[in-house]
């Protein structure tokens, strides 16, 4: 095995948010809705006891007892207020031997305050992601973000003053209307609070969102973002996959698991897992109905089990990791599914190491602008697999 076939990661959906963003398209339940009634405490309370519930069922299926790292994403972790997020970490850290390397946690910027700062701050939380997306109006108003400019700017105030974690900024960039220089902008505010990571994506206008039914592809410059990330490597960041910088050294360790595909865990509302079992690679999805989920185990939590065939993981296994600097290994990966790896993405390589896009060391990687056309890439790379692994 060239992977870990025990999970050393874990992801905790917490699916509730105080407002749906005009962007988003993963599953998660406003407080703030004309078209629902109000969230009471005994669901939300419901919904964190099955989510706990599943997370012991799977350390027991799996025989996990340490776990590497720990991210608790949403949704809106920090929207559901600070003690039931306290009890929450503090019984996932309880089921583990020893403390995870990293533990990060998502927060939006209206939901900061000193209460919730304090409360991680004694806790083994070692990364918090705040949710920027922009500081600029204009641009929040067509995101459909819930904090203002003053939030944003009073977050990260006081996560400067209060907070003794790691910091890593998210920002969106080729909004519809956005300029470079805006674009821009944004990035030398985030960088002027020095976090240790920023994570810097291009706006994708999915389908079913608020935001696909005011504009296209057409609404969007791409060199925003572009030039965005240019700024950041010329300003001493580690660009070190497609949508993600950091100070040397400080790469997120839970995303690195997904794009490695390693095993990792997911548990909640629409959570995700994936793990090698029986000589299968396995997928287990959650769920998004909360009337399955909360019937626990005699539902399974609304499980459903799907076996990822040799050919689409491999794919799977080339896109992610060719998302980042170190790419992969076409030896340890080819030797693993019984192929030659190399002899078959030979032309691949040799075409797009002409146009100047491949690092040339053991791994297959695509050099800092090479990543910029991963999709191109990878469908010449698709078209160069068999489907019969």
């Amino acid at each position: 095995m060239f992977f870990d076939t025990i999970p050393k990661a874990l992801y905790i959906h917490i699916p509730f948010c105080k407002k749906k963003c005009s962007y988003c398209d993963f599953y998660s339940i406003p407080f703030l809705s004309s078209f629902s009634l109000p969230i009471e405490d005994s669901f939300i309370d419901g919904i964190l006891k099955e989510t706990v519930n599943q997370i012991i069922y799977f350390n027991k299926l799996l025989n996990i007892s340490t776990i590497n790292s720990i991210y608790i994403g949403g949704g809106t972790p920090s929207a559901i207020g600070w003690e039931k997020l306290e009890k929450l970490i503090k019984t996932v850290v309880s089921m583990y031997d020893g403390l995870p390397e990293e533990f990060t946690i998502e927060v939006n910027p209206e939901t900061v305050n000193r209460d919730l700062l304090k409360m991680l701050n004694d806790l083994p939380v070692t990364r918090i992601s705040l949710g920027v997306q922009s500081f600029n109006k204009k641009m929040l108003n067509t995101l459909g973000r819930n904090a203002t400019i003053e939030a944003v700017y009073n977050a990260l105030e006081l996560l400067k003053k209060y907070s003794d974690k790691k910091l890593s900024i998210d920002l969106i960039s080729s909004i519809p209307g956005q300029t470079v220089d805006e674009a821009l902008s944004d990035v030398t505010t985030a960088l002027s609070f020095k976090p240790s990571h920023i994570s810097l994506y291009f706006l994708t206008i999915e389908e079913g969102t608020k935001l696909y039914q005011k504009y296209s592809e057409k609404d969007q410059d791409e060199m925003c973002w572009i030039e965005s990330c240019e700024l950041l490597g010329a300003s001493g960041y580690d660009h070190y996959e497609v949508s993600n910088f950091c100070v040397p050294g400080d790469e997120c360790l839970h995303n690195n698991n997904y794009w490695k595909i390693e095993p990792y865990i997911g548990c909640g509302l629409s959570a995700v897992s994936t793990y090698y079992s029986n000589n299968s690679f396995c997928r287990i999805s959650v769920t998004d109905d909360p009337d399955v989920f909360l019937k626990g185990e005699k539902s399974l939590w609304g499980m459903e089990k799907e076996i990822v065939n040799n050919h689409d993981f491999l794919i799977e296994l080339l896109m992610m990791g060719l998302r980042t600097k170190n790419g992969i290994s076409l030896e340890k990966t080819g030797s693993f599914f019984n192929i030659d790896l190399k002899k078959l993405l030979e032309p691949v390589i040799l075409k797009w190491d002409k146009k100047g896009f491949i690092t040339p060391n053991d791994q297959l990687s695509l050099n800092k602008k090479g990543r910029y056309f991963h999709t191109s890439f990878m469908i010449d790379v698709m078209e160069s697999i068999p489907k019969n692994l």
